[in-house]
């Protein structure tokens, strides 16, 4: 059977929401199930999910992985619990807590589970060292952001030396929003998800190559979920305005469209036309599968879904099944 490697999947467990909880008592955290069995998340005065139980119980996410042919997931903490907006000295005990957290899942079940660490952002400094607490001590693979914090886009200066850190550890970055824009419009109708989580990354990604990181930073390896969100998609655009508008006159040495050879993306676009338009853009080899594990918008099949994507060669399925996650990991072959 390929290798299969999930990139995109949510842990955060009961032990870890009521250490979290101890951390402030304006801080709680709990994992709740309501009267039909479905659990939700509560941090603070947010309610997130429901959440399938392999959210906080690994045995019920290995027979998940089992049913959905996946060998291995890349775990990471939910975007809700980035917490960016709360007290430096909170933010930190939340990351090294969540940290601990999927690092005692890998040191269970190292053949199957990866991790990606969460760092308090809103204090660089503070990430620099939580991100080299976690890389070195922790053993976990690289990191997962936000598209923002606290509304400062990842292009903002403040964040370069937390960049020049990962690319010294030869960290990997797993971009992911959160606190998305779009305002009011987004309330109904789940817009906030379905529109505001690609519109984020879209944003988030404009800026990084756009305000020159990706330039500056030349070993960054950075992966967006949902597929990049919208901007895959706009590719042209983007070249057509560096080429005519005097705010991109230059910026930057090259168009925008050179860059995405760069960046990497997962597979979580629920269409395969979609996927076959982003191999195409950004080649087979950037594309790594992803499902969103354990909400419920996440792809339960996704071993099928790039199985139907006719327009890939044996090679092809093999890369973005689970090798292009495993070179972006850095997962020597005994350990993949």
């Amino acid at each position: 059977m390929d290798r299969t490697i999930d990139i995109h999947s949510h842990l955060f467990t009961h032990e870890c929401a009521a250490a979290c909880s101890r951390v402030d008592a304006d801080w709680q955290f709990s994992i709740q199930a309501n009267e039909r069995g479905l659990h939700y998340i509560h941090i603070r005065d947010q309610i997130i999910g429901p959440v399938r139980p392999g959210m906080f119980d690994l045995a019920a996410r290995r027979e998940d992985m089992q049913r959905s042919r996946l060998e291995r997931h890349v775990l990471s903490v939910m975007p809700f619990a980035f917490l960016y907006h709360a007290p430096v000295s909170c933010a930190i005990a939340f990351s090294r807590l969540q940290n601990e957290m999927l690092a005692a899942a890998v040191q269970r079940h190292p053949r199957q589970f990866v991790g990606l660490a969460t760092v308090p952002l809103q204090d660089p400094d503070a990430a620099v060292k939580e991100l080299h607490h976690a890389v070195t001590q922790l053993g976990l693979r690289g990191v997962e952001i936000g598209t923002n914090v606290q509304g400062a886009y990842l292009d903002d200066p403040r964040f370069f030396p937390f960049y020049e850190a990962v690319q010294d550890l030869q960290a990997p970055i797993l971009v992911h929003p959160q606190d998305v824009a779009g305002g009011e419009a987004l309330n109904p109708y789940f817009l906030r998800n379905l529109i505001g989580n690609p519109l984020d990354t879209a944003i988030a990604m404009a800026r990084l190559i756009l305000g020159g990181v990706i330039e500056r930073f030349p070993r960054l390896r950075l992966c967006f979920v949902h597929g990049g969100g919208f901007l895959p998609y706009q590719i042209g655009r983007l070249d057509f305005a560096y080429r005519s508008r005097p705010e991109l006159q230059g910026t930057l040495p090259k168009p925008p469209s050179e860059y995405f050879s760069s960046l990497y993306f997962d597979t979580v676009l629920f269409h395969e036309p979609a996927i076959e338009y982003l191999i195409n853009q950004v080649g087979a080899d950037h594309v790594l599968l992803g499902t969103d594990y354990p909400f419920r918008l996440s792809d339960p099949n996704p071993v099928a879904t790039v199985n139907r994507c006719t327009g890939l060669g044996v090679d092809e399925r093999r890369e973005v099944l689970g090798r292009n996650a495993q070179r972006f990991l850095n997962l020597p072959d005994d350990e993949a």
